[in-house]
């Protein structure tokens, strides 16, 4: 734990030098208890913190694409908000922010969108079309473009298995995965290509409504 712990401090003064680069002035991990079960292939740890307890669960996950570059600054700040604004979660709320998925992409002297390997952790799940689809789309729709490989088969990246970990753990009642730059609405749940969606897909889509409209369609 201790080795644990020094890995994180040593982790968030990096973090800092890296938001000097972009300007960013605050302190990325401020006094948020990180939590960090995996190491990236660069060894830098894969940061999540947990706000509230109960039955009530909203995973965020943040820059899965660091190249994307503001989701990087937004997941330590709602973290850091969490953690100055307890109230903000009623009785049997629980939240867990891993906000920054893909460090390794990020430490690069200029961010990239895929990890150490080379792989784009979004096509790096093992779906259940992964090996009919997600090679073959990037042969044809990709052209190959390494900025979208999927990898040379499925769940090989530590990034993903960290994610896939957090879920398996925490069983989310809600995920949301932050990237830019478009607007909030971008419901991928399950049924978005179906027109008749069951009562549990409706609810997740007028969730997603909702965040829209609440935040202007934040960009």
């Amino acid at each position: 734990d201790a080795q644990r712990k020094a890995r994180v401090q040593q982790f968030c003064k990096t973090l800092n030098e890296g938001y000097k680069r972009h300007k960013w002035s605050d302190d990325a991990c401020g006094d948020v208890e990180w939590k960090a079960d995996y190491v990236s292939k660069d060894g830098h740890p894969l940061l999540y913190a947990v706000f509230g307890s109960g039955d009530d669960t909203t995973l965020l996950l943040s820059a899965v694409h660091p190249d994307e570059i503001t989701p990087v600054p937004m997941g330590f700040r709602v973290a850091r908000h969490l953690k100055q604004n307890p109230a903000l979660l009623q009785p049997g709320m629980r939240v867990i922010v891993a906000p920054l998925v893909n460090p390794d992409g990020f430490l690069k002297r200029k961010p990239v969108r895929v990890n150490a390997n080379g792989i784009d952790l979004n096509r790096n799940f093992f779906t259940l079309d992964w090996y009919g689809k997600a090679k073959q789309l990037w042969l044809t729709l990709r052209e190959k473009d390494p900025r979208h490989f999927p990898g040379a088969f499925p769940n090989s990246e530590v990034e993903t298995i960290f994610q896939i970990a957090l879920i398996d753990e925490f069983r989310p009642d809600k995920i949301l995965s932050v990237h830019a730059p478009l607007g909030f609405l971008d419901y991928d749940g399950p049924g978005d290509q179906r027109r008749q969606m069951t009562p549990t897909e409706m609810r997740a889509k007028r969730l997603v409504t909702s965040i829209s409209e609440k935040s202007q369609n934040y960009k």
